[in-house]
């Protein structure tokens, strides 16, 4: 599962990415006619976030009765989802959710640095010189090049990168890990690995885990990235 590993600095044990859609959608107007999935999927929350409690008698995702009220002649119909398929589309979106929520937690109390920014700097550890061009580094961030300065400018002021023009092309800019921020990375590491492996690796046989390396890759595959402005 390619990406995983720069969440290490280069030289150490590499666990098997990935970033998390906000979950406010889910909280599904109500409209007639419309059957949920059943409520005790919406109780295991994190500390401090919103919870979906209540009369849950709404699915937005599988009910047909009101599609020909919003819909042209000319669309074709939806195929809308059984209830087992809601069922697993809402754990994927709990895990989308949670998971990168849960490990940017723990990096941010034990290493005051977010899940990007690690992976940002994991990724220059790993590269020639500890150096990328920032266009490299933008799918990392998900959003555009204006985005990834942002964080990079984050990182500059304490002093753990720096930035440089690219000397073959003044048109580009290079990223720079720092000796600082390597260090940073170094020390961050243990930490980081322990809980990914807490989460996910050790609750997961290795077929399981080979499995959801290959869903994973083959949903972001079918990603279209086209509209980020690298």
């Amino acid at each position: 599962m390619p990406g995983w590993d720069r969440f290490l600095p280069a030289g150490q044990n590499r666990v098997p990415e990935p970033m998390a859609p906000d979950d406010a959608w889910l909280h599904a107007p109500s409209l007639p006619g419309h059957p949920q999935p059943r409520e005790d999927r919406y109780h295991d929350t994190a500390p401090d976030q919103p919870e979906l409690v209540g009369n849950l008698d709404i699915n937005p995702y599988s009910d047909a009765v009101t599609e020909g009220a919003h819909r042209g002649a000319e669309e074709p119909p939806v195929k809308w989802l059984t209830g087992a398929e809601v069922d697993s589309w809402l754990s994927v979106v709990r895990l989308f959710s949670w998971l990168p929520w849960s490990i940017d937690q723990q990096l941010r109390r034990d290493s005051n640095l977010g899940m990007v920014e690690y992976q940002v700097m994991a990724r220059l550890s790993q590269s020639p010189e500890r150096t990328l061009r920032m266009s490299s580094l933008a799918d990392l961030a998900n959003a555009s090049l204006s985005r990834l300065s942002h964080l990079i400018k984050r990182l500059e002021e304490r002093g753990l990168v720096r930035r440089e023009p690219d000397p073959a092309d003044g048109r580009f800019t290079h990223a720079i890990l720092t000796d600082k921020g390597f260090q940073a990375l170094a020390e961050a590491a243990p930490g980081h690995v322990a809980h990914v492996r807490s989460l996910v690796i050790d609750v997961l046989s290795p077929e399981q885990l080979r499995r959801l390396g290959l869903a994973a890759d083959r949903i972001v595959s079918r990603i279209d990235t086209s509209e980020i402005n690298y």
